[in-house]
């Protein structure tokens, strides 16, 4: 009897923590795709919020327009802290895929700056 008390105390003590830290949140990321100087359309846009105890939250997808611009957005609860969001760019040129076990071309990505000047941001892993 004691211990069916003390698991309904517990179960509600920890309902109401999770409660007060499961806050909704949200991000919008924009930006501009380039292929050879040029704007990529139709390259796929994926984001998530990035979990380290299980599977990342897939939050929303996009495609990028004839001029490479995209728009993304989405929102997530994370508890008892932030959401951890990441983009996904989907895009290698079909002409870097070799045949057999090994490369015969390297796709060199470039240089990425990951800092915004017009906000903060902290660059993590």
């Amino acid at each position: 009897m004691n211990f069916s008390f003390l698991f309904i105390g517990i179960f509600v003590i920890i309902i109401s923590i999770i409660s007060q830290c499961n806050c909704i949140q949200s991000i919008r990321i924009n930006g501009t795709l380039l292929c050879k100087g040029k704007p990529h359309a139709e390259a796929i846009i994926k984001l998530y919020d990035d979990d380290v105890l299980n599977n990342d939250d897939f939050l929303a997808q996009e495609v990028t327009d004839v001029n490479g611009y995209f728009v993304i957005s989405g929102k997530a609860t994370d508890l008892g802290g932030k959401i951890d969001p990441i983009i996904k760019i989907y895009h290698v040129p079909k002409g870097f895929v070799s045949d057999g076990s090994t490369p015969k071309k390297t796709y060199n990505y470039g240089t990425i700056a990951l800092e915004n000047q017009k906000g903060k941001r902290k660059c993590m892993h």
